[in-house]
């Protein structure tokens, strides 16, 4: 016989072999799921952090801005108060 006769012993190893590797592949491609969903969730947290602070900062600058008087405000107080010089001569 030239022809090398596969038996159904060597097939099942064969198959058990191709079964071990694709579980093996399965494992290492869960854990990188796993691995990017904690990633992801450690982005995320990240994220709200950085969201939360951008809103207290903004909050802390409209109060300020509250505080600021317009701009058009002061050219109106500077003119009063310069026609208030004029008519008392100082």
């Amino acid at each position: 016989m030239t022809k090398k006769e596969t038996t159904i012993d060597e097939l099942a190893e064969k198959v058990d072999g191709l079964a071990n590797t694709v579980d093996d592949l399965a494992r290492i491609t869960a854990t990188g799921f796993h691995e990017v969903k904690e990633e992801i969730g450690q982005v995320k947290h990240e994220m709200i952090q950085l969201r939360e602070q951008n809103e207290r900062e903004h909050l802390e600058l409209k109060l300020r801005q509250d505080q600021v008087p317009y701009r058009f405000e002061v050219q109106d107080l500077e003119r009063r108060v310069t026609r208030l010089e004029k008519k008392t001569s100082l």
